[in-house]
């Protein structure tokens, strides 16, 4: 599952510790553990990604494996491109969509809507 992440002044990084935060805090519920993290900046190109495992939904005692990538550009005058990518090697689990709901939510929270103009009085 991918979706693209464009707007002003985008934190990229809060997004993967978002990510992160997510996975550690859901070890007891949903067994999530990260498995590795990298990181990757040269001027304006940035990528981040987290390996991860956590229990399948369809094998009890087993494992599911999956990948976070946000990778893109920051822009020079603020405006920044990013893409989202969650990848999984099996079953797609809560922890999953949790994952998934809460990086929207947070970008919504980076970009909030702008008000409606007021028309000028006539």
């Amino acid at each position: 599952m991918e979706f693209p992440i464009v707007g002003l002044n985008i934190d990229a990084f809060k997004l993967i510790l978002t990510v992160e935060n997510l996975i550690k805090l859901a070890h007891h519920r949903h067994g999530g553990r990260i498995r590795d993290t990298d990181s990757f900046v040269k001027d304006d190109n940035v990528s981040y990604k987290i390996d991860y495992e956590c229990k399948s939904s369809q094998a009890q005692g087993g494992k599911s494996t999956g990948s976070i990538y946000i990778r893109g550009i920051k822009g020079k005058d603020g405006r920044d491109s990013y893409k989202f990518c969650h990848e999984k090697s099996v079953d797609f689990c809560e922890l999953d969509s949790q994952i998934v709901i809460e990086v929207l939510q947070e970008v919504n929270r980076m970009m909030p809507p702008k008000a409606p103009e007021e028309p000028e009085p006539q």
